[in-house]
């Protein structure tokens, strides 16, 4: 009897202080509050940061209700009906709805509404878009058909392209295609319009705001990016054979507040006179810009360079001597 008793009394104490004591844990807790509070708080700014840093994402959502325009009952309509239900055929509903779903009406859409393009302003925390009327400015990328050259130069191009350059075409030929140096012409034209207009843009906003541009300083080979960075003043025709007499009149340097001269040479070809050297480029470029721009600097692409044989001693110090050397050019 006393061990059935001994042993009611331990499994009673057994339960006792095995059982879930709420009251202690809240002390427990609350004696390291300060622990929660600092927790809340750093997850509180996690999650504003998160917030502040995530671009917002937006839908935009049509109904289209599409009407059988016909409601007349023949004999075709009603075998179309039966067949239908069969599974045999599709509705004329069905067949708008799988029109209203080919990929080329929806490239069509994208291509009409821009949405290849994006605005952004970067703030303080993240890039925000903007839209319509807060577009500072309107991208257009549009191509530039044969005939708008054959309208520039006043006469049909019958084998185009190759009557300018074949395809795959990666040097310029030893006998030019007829229309080659007027369709260089055409687009160092191109490219004089727009920076005209870009400049007028950026004028019309702020006159103060200093309008310039980055160019590679290697002139003699630039045509084939489109682009004549001299001055009006420097007639390229006496010296290229691939320039016209007019492609002088679409140089863009008088445009400029100021230009960015990419001098890209290796380590080892620091000073001279000539392309392909750091100084060369530089003096080159001042000499082909003239007085148009009042501020011509330019510079290597450190790193992105052939070094060759050189120490890592010999390339620090080419990369020293690059600024007097473009600088005083």
């Amino acid at each position: 009897m006393d061990t059935q008793n001994n042993s009611n009394t331990h499994a009673g104490q057994s339960v006792e202080s095995s059982s879930f004591d709420i009251k202690k844990i809240i002390f427990t807790c609350l004696a390291k509050w300060y622990y929660f509070g600092i927790s809340v708080f750093v997850c509180l700014c996690i999650g504003v940061f998160h917030l502040l840093r995530t671009m917002p994402e937006y839908t935009r959502t049509a109904t289209l209700v599409i009407k059988e325009s016909n409601t007349r009952r023949t004999a075709s309509s009603e075998i179309e009906a039966m067949l239908a239900s069969t599974g045999q055929i599709t509705s004329k509903i069905q067949n708008e709805v799988v029109a209203f779903q080919a990929p080329s009406l929806m490239e069509e859409a994208v291509s009409r509404l821009g949405l290849t393009v994006e605005y952004a302003i970067q703030g303080r925390f993240r890039k925000s878009i903007v839209y319509n009327s807060s577009v500072p400015a309107v991208v257009d990328f549009i191509s530039v058909p044969d005939e708008a050259f054959e309208e520039y130069i006043g006469m049909e191009v019958k084998n185009f392209p190759d009557d300018i350059l074949p395809p795959g075409t990666t040097k310029l030929p030893a006998s030019y295609p007829p229309y080659l140096k007027k369709w260089l012409e055409f687009r160092a034209k191109t490219i004089y319009d727009f920076m005209v207009k870009a400049r007028d843009a950026v004028k019309s906003v702020n006159p103060e705001i200093l309008f310039g541009v980055y160019v590679g300083g290697w002139y003699s080979s630039y045509y084939d990016v489109g682009v004549n960075w001299a001055s009006q003043s420097y007639d390229p025709h006496l010296t290229y054979t691939w320039a016209t007499k007019d492609y002088m009149k679409y140089g863009y340097a008088d445009l400029m507040d100021h230009m960015l001269i990419g001098a890209y040479a290796n380590p080892s070809k620091v000073y001279g006179t000539g392309e392909w050297t750091m100084q060369g480029f530089c003096l080159l470029a001042k000499g082909k810009a003239g007085d148009g721009c009042p501020l011509i600097c330019g510079g290597p692409d450190v790193g992105n360079w052939t070094v060759g044989d050189l120490s890592e001693a010999e390339v620090e110090k080419a990369v020293t001597n690059s600024v007097g050397a473009c600088m005083g050019a």
